[in-house]
């Protein structure tokens, strides 16, 4: 599996988990998850 994140804080304003795992199903990207690592 292909893991891709954004890494920071706060991370509640951030867009791009629900973009890049739409993106990934339109693409007909398997086995790869976008997940925020807030620190």
């Amino acid at each position: 599996m292909k893991k891709f994140g954004l890494i920071g804080f706060p991370l509640t304003h951030s867009f791009s988990k629900k973009y890049f795992t739409e993106k990934f199903e339109k693409e007909g990207i398997e086995d790869t998850s976008y997940d925020l690592f807030e620190l």
